[in-house]
């Protein structure tokens, strides 16, 4: 099973996880990571990393992201060919929903 990894600028990527589990239910491999304001790219950049090796049970990640060209974008591009993952832009709910289907 691909786990999911999505991250954003603040909280909306934990807002959308929560609207996501109030109409399938928890899912168990699916994590948010804020960028707050105390984080540099570069410490984002290492935390988005860990995750996704955390993450990762053999089948790789899907990292979805909540703006092409923003920070968090940048942070997940700089970990490319550092881990097995796969990176989508564009966040919304329906996306997310669809990837955890």
């Amino acid at each position: 099973m691909v786990s999911i990894l999505v991250v954003s600028h603040g909280d909306f990527c934990t807002g959308i996880i929560h609207s996501m589990e109030m109409l399938v239910g928890e899912a168990e491999q699916v994590r948010g990571l804020p960028l707050l304001p105390s984080d540099s790219v570069e410490s984002y950049r290492d935390k988005i990393l860990e995750t996704v090796k955390e993450l990762d049970r053999g089948d790789g990640v899907l990292v979805l992201v909540d703006l092409p060209g923003g920070s968090p974008y940048n942070a997940t591009a700089g970990n490319l060919g550092r881990a097995n993952f796969e990176c989508l832009t564009g966040l919304n709910l329906s996306m997310l929903l669809t990837a955890v289907e």
